[in-house]
């Protein structure tokens, strides 16, 4: 399985109380955000290799800061990818991975400011797998509109999902496709339908595509989410981030 996270974004709301520095290398309890949400994957997938992660970057980090070096020593062989511009979107920054995963891995994808465990995705994963499902989308309990949202049937199938729209309690935290070809095929899609919000081809809309194709897709609870994307998301989990993951 490999583990996609983009980071080839600007950061801009650091930006504007003057910190320069990308957000992934902003340091956070002694390590760098990045850092945490690669330990997050750890505690959720203890037997995962370092060879697993694909980071995308920006070319201008890798430039002014070298950020390839930094994300080597943190998880050493992993595969590092730079774009020089500032994409379309998370979904259109993952299919830049195209050519370095088989179409049929699986994938998980995990936003580099968060830090998400998620214990039960083992039993899951294997699940998913086992059926031929199309994904997996790892939730907490929400209702505030600047998250993704999964709605669910009686049966606890996702039959829609939406960005920025509260159309359940079930907001997404990670992305997971049983194969890697699902998600291309379905992103794809989405893009030659230009279905965007804010002018952008987010991931969690890429599961209508694969629901469209015919493959079942689940929700599944983390143990815990915590974002750092913002600067009060940061404070916030400086002060209530637990003892135990310190």
């Amino acid at each position: 399985m490999k583990i996609v996270m983009p980071m080839a974004g600007r950061g801009s709301r650091f930006t504007k109380i003057g910190v320069t520095t990308p957000k992934p290398l902003i340091e956070v309890l002694g390590k760098t955000m990045v850092q945490w949400s690669i330990e997050g994957m750890r505690h959720t997938r203890p037997e995962i290799k370092d060879s697993d992660f694909v980071f995308i970057c920006h070319a201008d980090h890798e430039r002014d800061y070298g950020i390839s070096a930094r994300l080597q020593r943190i998880a050493p062989g992993a595969t590092v990818l730079f774009t020089p511009v500032v994409t379309e979107g998370a979904a259109c920054t993952v299919l830049l991975a195209k050519r370095y995963i088989d179409d049929e891995e699986d994938m998980l994808m995990v936003d580099s400011d968060h830090f998400v465990v998620c214990p039960e995705f083992r039993k899951h994963r294997e699940l998913a797998i086992k059926n031929d499902w199309g994904g997996l989308i790892p939730t907490f309990e929400r209702t505030a509109p600047n998250y993704s949202y999964a709605r669910i049937d009686e049966q606890g199938n996702v039959v829609e999902t939406r960005e920025k729209q509260v159309i359940s309690t079930h907001a997404a935290v990670m992305y997971y496709f049983t194969k890697w070809k699902y998600f291309v095929s379905a992103a794809e899609a989405m893009i030659q339908k230009n279905i965007r919000y804010n002018n952008e081809f987010y991931m969690c809309p890429v599961y209508n595509e694969v629901i469209a194709q015919g493959h079942i897709v689940r929700t599944i609870p983390v143990e815990l989410a915590m974002h750092l994307g913002t600067p009060e998301e940061l404070q916030y989990f400086i002060e209530h981030v637990p003892e135990k993951y310190r």
